[in-house]
């Protein structure tokens, strides 16, 4: 067995003749992209991008429109009566938690009613602006 393996080892150590420097200087690095590859590369990025782009501007104009909506409803809101931590609004009742068209009461004040929307928070007052007190 000895034999055997000390015949391998001797055509191991036998150098063997492979291909010349310059043949192999010449060969391009497999692990380098051509400029191609590069190219297409660089177009994917942009590709993707663009796309990621589109959706934020997408986002944001859903966002915008949705809070100009809030606003339309929110000039339209009118607070007509508070009763132990409920409201009247437009004449119906809600508490504290529940949603009103597109915002959601959280606050109930002595004269007024807080509301939370993606506009951020309305406040919604029994008194007209000129001070007098809605009855109705």
């Amino acid at each position: 067995n000895m034999i055997k393996f000390k015949k391998l080892f001797e055509k191991v150590k036998q150098r063997r003749k492979g291909i010349a420097e310059l043949k192999i200087n010449i060969l391009q690095n497999p692990f380098e992209d051509t400029l191609e590859v590069k190219k297409a590369k660089i177009e994917e990025k942009k590709k993707i991008e663009e796309k990621k782009k589109a959706k934020i501007e997408e986002k944001k104009a859903q966002e915008k429109q949705k809070k100009e909506v809030e606003k339309q409803i929110y000039a339209k809101l009118k607070l007509l009566g508070i009763f132990d931590k409920t409201v009247n609004i437009n004449e119906k009742w809600y508490k504290i938690g529940e949603k009103v068209f597109e915002y959601k009461l959280i606050k109930v004040g002595r004269g007024s009613a807080v509301l939370k929307g993606t506009s951020g928070e309305k406040t919604l007052y029994l008194r007209n602006p000129n001070g007098k007190i809605n009855i109705h």
